[in-house]
């Protein structure tokens, strides 16, 4: 009886394991390893995200992120997937996380280095800066 637990849970550690591979290949080339903090240097979100540069600076792209530890609310709507909004002007990215939204939303400023950006978001409402925190967005390879 203890042999087939073993083996079973081997199994399940290994699909576990093969899971989160396949989520880290889903990530397209050239795209940015997000990592966002709160204003304590804890980590709160990670994920991915993409940004298409057009000819007149203007960005969009593509986030895909998710909490890490609690959920909390003093985020903003930076968890789940979303649209990317802004624009590039010397080497520094200003993108909005919800352009669809005016009232609750999240902006990124993240400035250049080397390949990859370090900035801070921030979540806006209606009664203006509710709370920002430092994020490192590195190219994915």
């Amino acid at each position: 009886m203890h042999l087939i637990k073993i083996p079973s849970l081997g199994l399940i550690f290994m699909g576990l394991w093969l899971g989160c591979s396949q989520i880290q290949d889903n990530i397209p080339e050239g795209a940015y390893d997000y990592t966002a903090y709160d204003s304590l240097q804890t980590k709160v979100i990670t994920g991915w995200f993409t940004m298409v540069l057009d000819s007149d600076s203007t960005i969009t792209g593509e986030w895909h992120f998710t909490n890490v530890g609690e959920v909390r609310d003093d985020i903003g709507p930076q968890l789940g997937d979303g649209t990317i909004e802004g624009n590039l002007s010397q080497n520094a990215f200003y993108l909005n996380l919800n352009p669809e939204w005016a009232d609750n939303n999240v902006f990124l400023v993240g400035f250049e280095s080397n390949g990859s950006y370090s900035g801070m978001w921030m979540f806006s409402t209606l009664t203006g800066a509710t709370n920002q925190g430092p994020f490192i967005a590195i190219r994915h390879r």
